[in-house]
């Protein structure tokens, strides 16, 4: 994972935190890539049967990407998150958009401030470290990939500064999304979350209710330390409990 900003950073302070009317905000987006899997399994065949160079690596691509359809639920995190609580109190609204296109992330960030919009969390497939699919507006399944520049250029407008309520942290809950995250934090975001390797989907999933959990249960009164409940969203993480956490493909530095 890609730590949040180092100290040193400015952030609003507690009292202008106390003084806004709406819970701050979390806004989740969560889009998965639904490929057809007739195609992919009649492009396996096509493929098996002809030559070419890099053959067997497109092969096992294809296969792993066949295989690994529905076993990727984005949107049990986001049914998870909607129900988040910890110990009955609630310190954040929750806003839930799932199969968003990415014109429905552009409006909905035109009024982010006015939400109170504090962080934003994708849990998405990629494509490349920089490129992430939204489903294509006007469609059921389609999707479409947005390049980083777009992408990070709608999030830099809502950015908290000085004395400005705004975006303070960001989460990319997806694998390998630290190259977005280092893009990000050039673009102005105080905080990211990321993953630097693959990560299993459990895995995912509860690392962001340890993440928001350690937020939720910070003091009221003073502004949200994203560092200290990162490291102990890991530590968190780290214990094996019950025994079944260790087995997953839990991968931070």
């Amino acid at each position: 994972m890609l730590a949040p900003a180092p100290q040193g950073q400015s952030r609003v302070h507690g009292s202008a935190c106390a003084k806004q009317e709406k819970l701050p905000c979390i806004e989740g987006f969560f889009c998965r890539k639904i490929p057809d899997k007739k195609e992919l399994t009649r492009q396996i065949e096509t493929l098996e049967t002809a030559n070419g160079i890099n053959k067997d690596a497109h092969v096992r691509e294809l296969k792993s990407t066949s295989a690994s359809i529905g076993t990727i639920d984005v949107h049990k995190e986001a049914r998870e998150l909607k129900m988040w609580r910890t110990h009955g109190r609630q310190v954040y609204d929750v806003n839930i958009h799932v199969q968003p296109s990415f014109q429905e992330f552009s409006d909905c960030m035109l009024s982010a401030r006015h939400r109170n919009v504090r962080i934003l969390h994708f849990a998405w497939h990629g494509q490349s470290p920089y490129c992430f699919f939204w489903l294509k507006y006007g469609t059921a399944t389609g999707c479409e990939c947005i390049q980083p520049d777009r992408f990070a250029g709608i999030i830099k407008t809502e950015l908290a500064g000085l004395g400005i309520v705004g975006v303070e942290c960001v989460v990319l809950n997806a694998c390998e999304t630290e190259e977005m995250g280092k893009k990000l934090r050039t673009a102005g975001v105080r905080h990211v979350v990321c993953w630097s390797t693959e990560v299993n989907d459990g895995t995912a999933r509860q690392f962001a209710l340890d993440y928001y959990g350690c937020l939720n249960q910070q003091d009221l009164s003073h502004a949200k330390d994203y560092t200290l409940a990162f490291h102990q969203a890991i530590v968190h993480m780290r214990i094996c409990e019950d025994g079944t956490r260790a087995a997953q493909n839990y991968l931070a530095a």
